[in-house]
């Protein structure tokens, strides 16, 4: 992703302009599928607005990747909670991966 794209993303996303972070990432997706960071960014976008099933869907499956894992946990915790019907047993288990993800992170 060029640094412009990334600056873009990062600016919306800190400003709160939700819809203009999900356009930015679906438009990039468009050509660059799959790319993880724009799938992780336009989970937080929908999580913003309050999308919490799609942005859960999406953040489930950036998961795995190991440069987002820490960062994944953290906003599907995050979702959990903002949701109607919070789910105990899914935040205590994220609680638990996101602890062994902070340790095992790198600083990079």
């Amino acid at each position: 992703m060029s640094d412009k794209v990334l600056a873009l993303v990062r600016y919306y996303a800190r400003e709160g302009f939700a819809k203009q972070l999900q356009t930015v990432c679906n438009e990039v997706l468009k050509k660059r599928a799959n790319d993880p960071l724009l799938v992780f960014w336009r989970a937080v976008g929908m999580l913003m607005e309050g999308s919490i099933a799609e942005a859960l869907r999406d953040l489930h499956g950036v998961s795995q990747a190991p440069d987002l894992a820490l960062a994944a946990a953290a906003a599907m915790i995050q979702a959990h909670e903002a949701a109607k019907v919070v789910d105990q047993d899914a935040i205590m288990e994220l609680q638990a991966r996101l602890e062994v993800e902070e340790t095992t992170a790198s600083d990079a």
